[in-house]
Parts: structure tokens; C-alpha cells; sequence
């Protein structure tokens, strides 16, 4: 597709975002669908006018409303600053690639808070609407303009008083009737205390045995490497339905085998997380969770793309973690 008609095709959107059974936008469709997504789009720029003019266009389909002005002029100028300090259009695509990827999950995260705070608030009216009933009833029934109602209410509430009264009065005059007709106790004489007994004679106490001398084996030493490297873990939409939306987390771990590699990971990051997330999001399927081939196989893909960007053998291996694996960390910061 040339770039001319995929910014036209951005600019016009006659049915809006697509969305899910719940009424939320798919944001995962909007970002990633293979034809029309907004990183389909970028990916097909060859200059770096071509990506300027293509990312406007995205975020000006993002931001619409009159109060998203400062976040629009704030995505312009990180823009700006992007390509400028880019040395080549792929180096800036990379990066523009990165920052729509951050709004995507920021989207992501708005809309299950939206979902869950909507189920919220149809339970709070629902309460609501009873107490206001509750209320009336009451009212009604304490109204000064039925005064006959009001009238048989305070007769009921003197009655039980009254009544409530005179049996306290009526148990008080008992009690002390039982107390005076109680004899005293009798007392009786105390027992004279028993002797006190012989201290018996002490018995020798028996030397402890001497505990044999335990010798500790030598603790072998860990291998500093290879070494893992657990990144943060990514967030993905799994399936929706008209009253709530599923999600999930992967996490990706590398091996490296040696600390050169660790170091050449650990200093590009940036790079690192945009071939993690291109690998989920070729290999993951649109609903459901992906099973172990299809993890393996975007494994195998982020691994081909490291020797690419790294050279060949510093990344070893790529597994990408499900959401309750036994390795699965979520609170992982890399290279810390």
C-alpha cells in the first residue's frame, strides 16, 4: 500500500474504531490488525517526512476531543524529537513504533478499569433505588397528614414503655424478697496447714554427651552464567464478552550465556522490548490463550531477530512465559 493512500485510509474511518461485544474499543484490533493497523501503517513509511505525517495523522485519531489539545502538542514535539535524534528512518520507526505501543497498553488499561467501574455502578443504582423506596415507606407512614396513623404509633410506643416499667419494678421488690429469706452462710474452722516435707536429697546430675564433630561439605559455587533475564511482563486482551473482557500476561526471559551478552542486552533495551512485543504479536492468536507451539515459535522469531540486531549467539534462547507458569515473575525488573 502506498503511503499516500495509508494515511488517506487513517484519516477516513466512517464506522469508528471497531469494538467488543462489551462496548469497549478494541485497541488490540486498531494497533495491530495486519491491514489497517496504525503499526501496519507506520511500518509501511519509507522517509522520515512520510513517518512524521503518518504518526500526526494517528494521533490526531486518538486525540479528538477539545481537552486532549496539551496531549496533542505534547505527542507532536516527542515526535519531533524522536526523528530528530534518529539516525536512519528504521531507528526512528523503531522508536515511533515504541511510543504508539505505550498508548496502546494505556488504552488497554482504561478500558477493563471502564468495564470492571460500569458493573460497579449498576449495582450502586440498584441499591440505591431500593433505599429511596425504603424511605418513602417511611415517610408515608410518619407523615403529619395522616394523624390517625400517627396517633395509634404513639399510643403502641406509650403502651410498651409503660409496660416495660412495671415488670423491672415488679422483678426489683423479688429479688430483695429472696435476699432477706437467705440464711447466713456457716462458717466453718480452717484446717490447720500440713507440714511442710523434707527437701529430698539431690540427685547428681549425669554428664551430657559430647555431640560428635559435624563437618560441613563445601558449598559448590553457582555459575554465574548463563543467567536469565526476565522482563517485564506484557499485557494482552484474551476475549471479550457483552458483560466483561478477559486479559492476561507474558513475560519473556532470555538467556545469555556470558557477561558481554548480558552487558549488549542490558544497554539496549529499547531495542529489546520492540522485538519482544513484534514476537507476541505475530504469534499470539486473536482469542483464547496461546498454547506452547505458538509461545515457542515466537521464541524462535525474537531469537532470529536478536542475531540480526545483536549478532549471532548473544541471545541464546527467548521463552516466553504464560500468566501461572512456575517461572513467571510478575514484580521482574531486567537487569537490575
Amino acid at each position: 500500500m502506498h503511503m499516500d493512500q495509508a494515511v488517506d485510509q487513517t484519516h477516513a474511518r466512517p464506522g469508528g474504531f471497531p469494538k467488543n461485544p462489551d462496548g469497549t474499543i478494541d485497541w488490540e484490533v486498531v494497533f495491530e490488525a495486519p491491514d489497517t493497523g496504525f503499526l501496519t501503517l507506520v511500518q509501511q513509511a519509507r522517509s522520515l517526512d512520510g513517518l512524521s505525517a503518518c504518526t500526526r495523522v494517528i494521533v490526531d485519531q486518538l486525540f479528538t476531543r477539545k481537552n486532549d489539545e496539551p496531549e496533542r502538542t505534547r505527542l507532536y514535539q516527542e515526535l519531533e524529537a524522536l526523528i530528530a535524534r534518529s539516525e536512519t528512518v528504521e531507528a526512528a520507526r523503531d522508536s515511533i513504533v515504541r511510543l504508539l505501543r505505550a498508548i496502546k497498553q494505556e488504552r488497554l488499561l482504561k478500558a477493563a478499569a471502564y468495564t470492571a467501574n460500569r458493573s460497579q455502578r449498576k449495582f450502586k443504582r440498584k441499591g440505591g433505588a431500593e433505599e429511596r423506596r425504603d424511605d418513602e415507606v417511611l415517610r408515608q407512614m410518619f407523615s403529619v397528614k395522616k394523624p390517625l396513623v400517627l396517633a395509634i404509633v404513639s399510643l403502641w410506643i406509650l403502651a410498651s414503655v409503660v409496660i416495660g416499667v412495671g415488670l423491672f419494678l415488679m422483678d426489683g421488690d423479688e429479688t430483695e424478697t429472696v435476699a432477706e429469706t437467705r440464711s447466713a452462710p456457716v462458717a466453718t474452722p480452717a484446717a490447720e496447714p500440713p507440714a511442710p516435707a523434707a527437701d529430698p536429697a539431690p540427685v547428681p546430675k549425669k554428664p551430657a554427651p559430647e555431640k560428635p564433630e559435624v563437618v560441613k561439605k563445601p558449598v559448590k559455587a553457582v555459575p554465574e552464567y548463563p543467567k536469565v533475564i526476565h522482563m517485564r511482563p506484557m499485557f494482552h486482551t484474551v476475549g471479550a464478552t457483552r458483560m466483561q473482557k478477559g486479559y492476561t500476561y507474558y513475560q519473556a526471559a532470555l538467556v545469555v550465556e556470558s557477561r558481554e551478552a548480558y552487558s549488549a542486552v542490558c544497554t539496549r533495551l529499547p531495542s529489546v522490548r520492540d522485538v519482544i512485543n513484534t514476537a507476541l504479536s505475530q504469534a499470539l492468536p486473536r482469542q483464547g490463550l496461546a498454547n506452547g507451539r505458538e509461545l515457542a515459535a515466537a521464541g524462535a522469531w525474537a531469537v532470529s531477530k536478536f542475531a540480526a540486531k545483536f549478532g549471532p549467539g548473544v541471545v541464546a534462547r527467548v521463552d516466553f512465559l504464560a500468566d501461572g507458569d512456575s517461572n513467571f515473575r510478575p514484580r521482574a525488573i531486567p537487569c537490575r
